[in-house]
């Protein structure tokens, strides 16, 4: 089966690295930082009913006593070490496990929408193929993250099931935000596209072109930083510039903007370079027949 093409490039590391890390036996570092989160969606456990007393981490580790979460700069990255969740799907399975868990990262489940970072927001995403080719060992669920609708930036969750009787998922992560209360200062605010006065939020943008590029549909985004660098969540708009396309001096950029001002609150390039060691056989016949025939 091939793969749609991600639109996110670290996704792709990301579910690789999620493999490894499953396959070699769930080792990682496990936190000792307890915090006591608020009772919200998201803090009943797959074993029984979280405390609403309880840190949701305390009930963590209460459920899964041989699973771990490891924090980088302090923000949950992964949860490792056990099965968390199994389901009639993959899709089920890590489900059940966001539904009931999803207020580690801080985030209400009714935040989350199963939409993936590939360019056709595909939900599940097969990965490693079996010997035969046919079937894969491992499928990844991923959860974006949303804020009346409108997606919070590079912001997903994830859960890695193995292809195998009831689809235990046996790893997660993801990249979520609290956003506080984002969702109540959207309320009245006109958040459909066509609302984008394009002209007056690019202009900063648009400078670091010597010639007017082409410009993507703009959409609506939540800003809140990116990886471990946890900002104030703010609206934005995200578009994607073409420029000098067939030239030497050939630019795609992405780019996120504030909403209410234009300035330039992050930039990527979209343009990967990379190099391949590869070995070609052949075989040469000694008239017009193939050397199968």
């Amino acid at each position: 089966m091939i793969s749609p093409k991600l639109s996110v490039l670290s996704s792709a590391v990301l579910a690789l690295a999620s493999v490894a890390f499953a396959a070699g036996g769930n080792t990682g570092f496990a936190t000792s930082n307890v915090g006591g989160a608020k009772n919200a969606i998201g803090t009943q456990t797959t074993g029984g009913v979280a405390d609403p007393g309880e840190g949701i981490r305390d009930s963590f580790a209460q459920n899964f006593p041989m699973g771990g979460l490891l924090d980088i700069k302090n923000v949950l990255r992964r949860v490792y070490g056990t099965t968390f969740s199994t389901g009639s799907s993959p899709s089920e399975s890590a489900d059940k496990f966001m539904q009931k868990w999803s207020m580690l990262w801080k985030v209400p489940y009714s935040q989350l929408e199963k939409v993936g970072p590939t360019e056709d927001g595909g939900h599940t995403l097969p990965l490693v193929a079996d010997d035969d080719g046919e079937n894969t060992k491992f499928t990844v669920a991923y959860f974006r993250q949303h804020a009346k609708g409108v997606p919070v930036f590079q912001s997903y969750g994830w859960g890695l099931v193995r292809n195998e009787d009831n689809f235990p998922m046996v790893l997660g992560g993801g990249t979520l935000r609290d956003i506080g209360n984002m969702e109540a200062r959207l309320e009245g605010v006109d958040i459909d596209p066509s609302s984008i006065n394009l002209g007056a939020i690019s202009g900063q943008a648009l400078s670091q072109f010597s010639a007017p590029p082409e410009m993507s549909t703009p959409r609506y985004v939540i800003w809140s930083g990116l990886d471990e660098d946890v900002q104030a969540s703010k609206l934005a708009v995200e578009f994607k510039v073409i420029s000098g396309e067939g030239t030497d001096d050939y630019q795609k950029v992405l780019f996120v903007v504030d909403a209410s001002n234009g300035n330039v609150l992050y930039q990527e390039s979209l343009i990967y370079h990379g190099s391949v060691n590869v070995k070609v056989n052949e075989y040469v016949t000694s008239d017009f027949k193939a050397d199968t025939c």
